[in-house]
């Protein structure tokens, strides 16, 4: 998987998130745009250790104040890795922007550790910029901006006197390009005295990034009930009450709920049913969701989580790009698929979501191609969780059916708009090989003509009766 910033440009859940963060800085932004696919519990594991401790302080009303004044003086955190390379450059000197920028950064040091140590906090370890801010802020003002001090300087204290008491213009640009000069001379001392601090400058910066988005990620853990996952070698993974941010608020704005769902699955394939408009792709969306969330070392957005890193997250559905790149539906679909083929068979874990597989094809084919799917993965030990809409699938596999409506609860006919509020989206286990036929059944209640209906039925009644495999 690459990083966070590239993966959310092709999957939305993700992007939502994301956008709903609190950051205060470019600097915090920018790092979570950068954060990397983790596949190390180890690592994982110290990521949210800090985040669960942030939530923690949010639950104690100093401790939150305390928190909440730090994210306001991250507020002026900039990314100047620019700047401290300049450092690191033996042959360049800084400009007056560059240490504008570098006693901006000692500041928030500064402030953001006085803060932390008042309050017995522990975030992160922040390097200390004492020294750097010594330097930048001779007259001691610990006020943001800079200025060449007369302090800098004894010659350049009396150039300065000299050039407001020159009676000439002529006089005046004299002093003034020695005023120049001697400013020169005083840049290029203070670039050799904050040359030793590049590294603990970066490390710092690094750090009270990390703080604005460790304050960002425990926040928006708090506003969306999110747990802290826990993450299994291997074995069945098990999610329970999750939920799809994106939908949900969505939902919230239509004063309706978002049902969590419950899911387990493993290293084989999944095979999930279930009436169109059922959710199941909703359902896609958000296990690949919490999948990524925890490899980009967030809590995730349900009850209780139980994990296995993977390497990557594959999806194949339906995708309007296919037709940008000159490709069918069908073509793009199986592109994707055999992308998934190759991959499974290096033996590297892997999370593969695939939608209403085969759909665009004939039903025959159609199935034999879900059929080869199922056995391909549960050949490789792959966990493929697909959902398809055909019926008399054979193979080994987990089976799961959309529980779909509340006949007790439906009062026809009803509208688009409000289906979902009849709708169970639970999972239940799906003992048989065959599929809901809930398609008719929708468009009876939503009110489609009993005349055009009634054909439809005689239609699939004779199909059966053809096929013979129902």
């Amino acid at each position: 998987m690459k990083q966070l910033s590239d993966t959310m440009k092709w999957f939305s859940p993700l992007r939502f998130v994301v956008d709903s963060l609190a950051l205060s800085s470019s600097a915090g932004r920018l790092q979570l745009y950068g954060q990397k696919w983790i596949t190390s519990i180890s690592e994982i594991k110290v990521i949210h250790d800090t985040t669960e401790r942030l939530i923690e302080y949010f639950s104690v009303s100093d401790k939150k104040s305390v928190l909440e004044d730090i994210a306001y003086v991250l507020r002026d955190l900039r990314s100047i890795e620019a700047t401290i390379g300049v450092l690191q450059n033996p042959d360049a000197s800084v400009s007056d922007i560059d240490l504008f920028e570098l006693k901006n950064l000692a500041l928030i040091e500064s402030k953001v550790t006085k803060r932390v140590t008042e309050a017995n906090i522990d975030i992160l370890p922040l390097p200390s910029l004492k020294e750097v801010l010594s330097i930048l802020d001779i007259d001691h003002e610990e006020l943001p901006g800079f200025y060449l001090s007369d302090k800098y300087s004894d010659e350049l204290a009396r150039l300065r006197k000299e050039q407001e008491a020159a009676n000439s213009n002529e006089e005046l640009e004299r002093i003034a390009l020695l005023v120049a000069q001697e400013e020169d001379r005083v840049r290029r001392v203070l670039t050799e005295q904050l040359r030793p601090y590049s590294t603990p400058l970066s490390e710092a910066l690094e750090a009270l990034a990390s703080m604005d988005l460790f304050i960002a990620k425990a926040h928006w853990a708090i506003e969306n009930t999110a747990t802290k996952p826990i993450v299994i070698e291997k074995g069945l993974c098990s999610l329970q009450g999750i939920v799809n941010p994106e939908v949900k608020f969505f939902l919230s704005r239509k004063n309706v709920d978002f049902q969590p769902v419950d899911i387990s699955f493993g290293a084989f394939p999944t095979i999930i049913t279930g009436a169109n408009m059922a959710g199941k792709s909703v359902l896609l969306h958000t296990i690949g969701l919490v999948q990524m969330l925890l490899q980009y070392g967030f809590f995730v957005p349900a009850e209780h989580v139980e994990l296995s890193l993977v390497e990557e997250v594959m999806l194949s559905m339906d995708d309007a790009s296919d037709q940008s790149k000159g490709l069918s539906s069908f073509g793009g679909e199986m592109i994707r698929l055999s992308k998934m083929a190759k991959k499974a068979k290096t033996g590297i874990p892997l999370l593969l979501l695939i939608d209403e597989a085969a759909r665009t094809t004939n039903p025959l084919e159609g199935r034999a191609i879900v059929e080869g799917l199922v056995a391909f993965f549960a050949k490789y030990n792959t966990c493929a969780i697909i959902t398809t809409h055909y019926s008399g699938i054979r193979g080994e596999a987990n089976r799961l059916r959309i529980k779909g409506f509340i006949e007790e609860n439906l009062k026809q006919p009803l509208k688009v708009a409000n289906l979902n509020s009849y709708i169970d989206y639970s999972l239940v286990k799906e003992e048989s090989e065959s599929t809901p036929r809930e398609a008719l059944r929708i468009a009876e209640i939503l009110g489609v003509d009993k005349e055009l209906l009634d054909n439809c039925r005689y239609c699939i009644e004779q199909d059966i009766l053809i096929d013979g495999r129902e």
